[in-house]
């Protein structure tokens, strides 16, 4: 399973924007099943149990705790995974896992059991590595 951290570019100060070769900036992290993750299980339970009207996220939570310590990542330009699947995103998926209970991901996958859009072409992506991945 993947956790998404999003970016619109709207949101950015126009200051940042020039950097930025995307329209977005969308950071993956990877999860498995192990110990507790406190801020995916307060993401958890504060979820519906069924699908419906949205429900406003707690303040609270801090997307920070949701990285890894180690902060290596791949880079590469790409698409959303979810309707309009715009292009020229800018991707950074992070080269290390976080671990969350295994009751959190099932609780998860009960609400949404597929969100996933199939695997893209590399087509001509570099796929670009930090140092530290």
């Amino acid at each position: 399973m993947e956790v998404k951290l999003c970016q619109l570019k709207a949101a950015i100060p126009q200051s940042e924007v020039i950097p930025l070769r995307g329209v977005e900036l969308v950071v993956g992290v990877f999860i498995v099943p192990g110990k507790k993750n406190e801020v995916f299980s307060k993401i958890v339970s504060t979820m519906p149990p069924e699908a419906g009207a949205p429900v406003s996220a707690d303040p609270g939570i801090d997307p920070i705790r949701l990285l890894p310590v180690e902060r290596g990542y791949y880079h590469y330009e790409g698409s959303l995974t979810t309707p309009p699947c715009s292009q020229s995103v800018d991707w950074i998926v992070l080269a290390h896992h976080v671990e969350v209970a295994e009751a959190d991901i099932a609780r998860f996958a009960k609400l949404y059991p597929m969100n996933a859009r199939p695997v893209q072409k590399i087509d001509r992506r570099f796929i670009l590595r930090s140092g530290a991945a």
